[in-house]
């Protein structure tokens, strides 16, 4: 819900399908989309944030639909949307970068508490609380921290701390991401007897396991945690600006779980789930990546994969159904096939709420290309580049004959715009479908107007001076600068 934020009757609907592929809880983070109030109310700072109804009435129907429902609450890093306010900036760890909150400041932990009491008003019959504590990236780093605790000890204190509230609170199991035990010792897991408190979600989103989960690590969660989570990823993984899901990446990574899972859980007396996350953002700060109702073939594919324990060609069937892909659309039947069409283009063709937007994005897809190339000629050639218009030193017919691939290339960019506002609008809330046109569609608009403002430019001039050394002098003294500046940078 961090970004992207999908309208309340569009996720209404995906739920059935999310059941149908095995999905049996939704693990939700909302960040600043949550209606946080009083001394809060300024957490809640996406332009469409949900209501309280919204959400009671979303979770009222995932509980009805069969769905255990699991609020997630950052309570150590990715704190940004509330650290960069002016109210709560004296918080940070850091002063200049606002996603980690200082676990030694006194205001810090009832800060935490109280965002936690707001969005477990509206969770009552919660079970499981998640309170994310990932990707830390400034601890013991404050005066106070330093002189008080080594790293290690603080997070684990801090943990425990709002494990505790949790559990006496509101009578529920504390989950946390694990990246951060990864780096703990084994003694120290123990001593601070950290699995009384929390049950870790080991998370590895890519397919080479061991380069962030090494082997030896399942042993010391075996003897430091009783349950355990895991989880992959369905979209948001592999890329920070992507705008469609590698869904062939998703798959291999659903499939390698699988193979890794087959060998440890005998270390475990109990394998809680798995969960398979997609992020909207990065973080708090960053553009949108790949948006909920393309992602969703992938989203049912990886949820089918693991939930039958079955391999790509044994589930397409379900997949073609849940879909409702007609009989002359043809899903990639193997594998092989799929990693020739990884962001399964071919499922735009069958009829599930929201195959126009995977239709939008291959349309957007092959313009983006265009775009471009246009671009990038123009900026290689001997016509229009950045010395010609430096210089105003250029051929107009030359200049001509480039500018006239621009019009039909902006008609099409225009027209995309349109029709992606127009589909966009049907399942996003409109500050959502506002930032996605700003940050995909306006670029490439800009890029050919800036194209076209330049070529323009040269063709209105009709004289030219002598060519001279000058132009040549500043160019190499332009370079020469830049290797000296290189140099200095490098001693």
């Amino acid at each position: 819900m961090k970004g992207g934020l999908p309208k309340l009757d569009y996720l209404l609907k995906i739920l059935p399908m999310l059941k149908k592929a095995g999905a049996n809880a939704l693990l939700l983070e909302y960040e600043d989309a949550f209606p946080y109030t009083g001394r809060l109310a300024n957490l809640s700072s996406a332009a469409d944030s949900m209501t309280s109804e919204d959400v009671s009435m979303f979770v009222n129907a995932a509980v009805l639909g069969g769905f255990e429902v699991i609020p997630l609450v950052q309570t150590f890093g990715h704190l940004e949307y509330v650290l960069k306010l002016p109210e709560f900036s004296h918080l940070r760890e850091a002063d200049e970068d606002p996603a980690d909150i200082c676990p030694s400041h006194p205001e810090a932990f009832k800060l935490i508490t109280e965002m936690l009491q707001q969005v477990m008003a509206l969770h009552e019959e919660s079970k499981y609380v998640h309170i994310g504590c990932d990707e830390v990236f400034h601890l013991a780093e404050c005066p106070v921290c330093k002189s008080s605790s080594r790293g290690h000890d603080l997070y684990l204190d801090h943990v425990k701390a709002v494990a505790q509230f949790v559990t006496e609170r509101f009578d529920a199991n504390v989950l946390i991401w694990d990246d951060v035990l990864r780096k703990i010792p084994l003694k120290l897991l123990r001593t601070s007897q950290i699995g009384n408190f929390v049950e870790p979600v080991i998370w590895v989103y890519g397919t080479r396991f061991t380069d962030v989960f090494p082997t030896d690590l399942w042993t010391t969660y075996a003897k430091a945690f009783s349950d355990i989570w895991t989880a992959g990823a369905f979209k948001g993984a592999f890329g920070a600006a992507e705008f469609a899901p590698n869904v062939y990446k998703h798959l291999v990574n659903a499939l390698t779980w699988q193979s890794v899972l087959t060998g440890v859980e005998p270390f475990f007396s109990r394998l809680r789930g798995q969960i398979f996350t997609g992020w909207s953002r990065y973080d708090h700060f960053a553009n949108l990546c790949e948006l909920l109702p393309n992602s969703l073939p992938s989203a049912l594919l990886t949820l089918l994969v693991t939930s039958r324990g079955s391999t790509y060609e044994e589930v397409t069937s379900a997949l073609h159904e849940i879909l409702g892909c007609p009989g002359l659309v043809a899903l990639p039947a193997n594998i092989r096939a799929l990693e020739s069409d990884p962001r399964l283009w071919d499922s735009r063709k069958c009829v599930f709420v929201g195959a126009d937007v995977v239709q939008v994005m291959w349309d957007y897809q092959g313009l983006m290309l265009q775009t471009q190339g246009l671009v990038r000629a123009a900026a290689a050639s001997a016509w229009v580049s950045d010395y010609n218009d430096k210089h105003n030193w250029t051929s107009r017919r030359r200049v001509l004959d480039e500018l006239k691939f621009l019009p039909p290339v902006q008609s099409k960019v225009s027209q995309l715009g349109a029709e992606t506002r127009r589909v966009l609008s049907q399942y996003l809330t409109p500050s959502a479908v506002e930032e996605w046109m700003q940050q995909k569609i306006v670029p490439l608009a800009k890029s050919l107007f800036d194209l076209e403002t330049r070529g323009r430019r040269l063709a209105s001039i009709t004289t030219w001076g002598r060519r001279t050394r000058d132009q040549v002098a500043a160019q190499l003294h332009f370079i020469a600068g830049q290797k000296k500046d290189s140099e200095m940078n490098m001693n």
